[in-house]
């Protein structure tokens, strides 16, 4: 994402880089842009996991598995709530003169935490593949553990969201 960031600088942008006390600015606008951006294509990701999920529900009511569409309704919900936690989730870095600056340290914690939503939206997409599979073939065995090790991964996903706000709580003096 930052190479895309990058490589988009226009010619002002490149000029700023140049002047001493901007190009720290610079960078870390370039730095939240790219943040905005992997947060976006994430949530965008997750709603693609959502919308197989209501396809999986669409299935198991067909086979008139009331119990089955309860919670893979329940998962779908999470879901719902965590993509919108995603698309709206709180930024890396504030402007030039913010009332209080996040360091490199801090933005570090950030962006390890969004390297963690990455690999767990991986993991929500394979999850989502596997049960998919499993309900073509009606393993009812296999639906119940992929059910279940999505909802562990949407409880990871919701700890990381949560270990992310804190932190960036933490930098403004907030502790919850």
């Amino acid at each position: 994402m930052r190479y895309v960031v990058e490589s988009n600088r226009g010619m002002i942008k490149k000029l700023e880089l140049a002047i001493p006390g901007f190009r720290g600015y610079r960078k870390r606008e370039d730095l939240r842009i790219a943040d905005n951006l992997l947060r976006i294509h994430l949530a965008d990701r997750m709603c693609r996991v959502c919308s197989a999920i209501e396809e999986v529900k669409r299935a198991a009511s067909k086979k008139l598995d009331l119990n089955l569409v309860s919670v893979i309704g329940e998962v779908e919900n999470s879901l719902r709530v965590l993509e919108k936690r995603l698309r709206h989730a709180e930024q890396g870095y504030s402007g030039v003169a913010p009332d209080y600056r996040i360091g490199d340290m801090e933005l570090h914690t950030i962006y390890n935490y969004d390297s963690q939503l990455l690999d767990r939206t991986s993991a929500l997409e394979q999850g989502v593949a596997s049960l998919q599979s499993h309900v073509i073939t009606w393993d009812s065995v296999g639906i119940e553990r992929e059910i279940g090790m999505l909802m562990t991964l949407v409880k990871d996903v919701e700890r990381i969201l949560n270990g992310r706000r804190d932190s960036l709580l933490a930098v403004v003096g907030v502790k919850r």
